[in-house]
């Protein structure tokens, strides 16, 4: 394991543990379906930020810094405690505010991807549409086509670009395999 994984991976239990300790001694309360309530003041977290609504404390211990969690992550560790290495929580519905108990499962980051492309939650963009995209696909088509015709190596043809407006060899090669730009059309 990387240091800087492990500093990351150390840091996220620790806050996991600040915040089961809280509930411990009754700082914080925190049901099934997702209401959670600071005792000492009444009131209930409603949760901030965009995508996820979060919950924050203050860690007397650190010096009066806040801790802030995830709200579900919060909710999961309630009832099962700290989260694996490795491991994910998950909205099944993928209502990320909905923090019932029942709407969440520990899964892999790989799992959690494959649950978010399937049902539409996230959306890859490929091709002249990627935020990073080197060529448009129009250009791509010609490029492919130029390079079927030149009869030339996949190096001799990425030599032959202008060095200043050519990628990586290894992008270019994906791009004329088709493993990038899969949207603009092979010949």
């Amino acid at each position: 394991m990387a240091r800087k994984d492990k500093v990351e991976y150390d840091t996220l239990v620790n806050t996991q543990r600040f915040f089961l300790k809280a509930i411990a001694l009754g700082l914080i309360y925190v049901n099934r379906y997702g209401v959670i309530r600071n005792e000492r003041t009444g009131r209930y977290f409603n949760g901030t930020g965009g995508k996820y609504l979060t919950v924050a404390l203050q860690d007397w211990a650190r010096g009066r810094k806040k801790r802030a969690i995830l709200q579900h992550i919060l909710v999961w560790i309630r009832y099962n405690g700290v989260i694996p290495k490795g491991m994910e929580i998950n909205h099944k519905d993928g209502n990320k505010h909905n923090n019932w108990l029942s709407n969440l499962e520990l899964v892999t980051s790989k799992e959690n991807k494959a649950h978010a492309a399937r049902t539409g939650l996230h959306v890859r963009l490929g091709g002249q549409h990627a935020g990073s995209a080197f060529y448009k696909d129009r250009q791509v088509v010609r490029l492919r086509k130029e390079y079927i015709r030149s009869g030339l190596s996949m190096f001799e043809f990425w030599r032959t670009q202008p060095p200043k407006k050519r990628p990586s060899l290894a992008a270019f090669r994906a791009m004329l395999t088709g493993k990038r730009y899969k949207n603009a059309d092979m010949v």
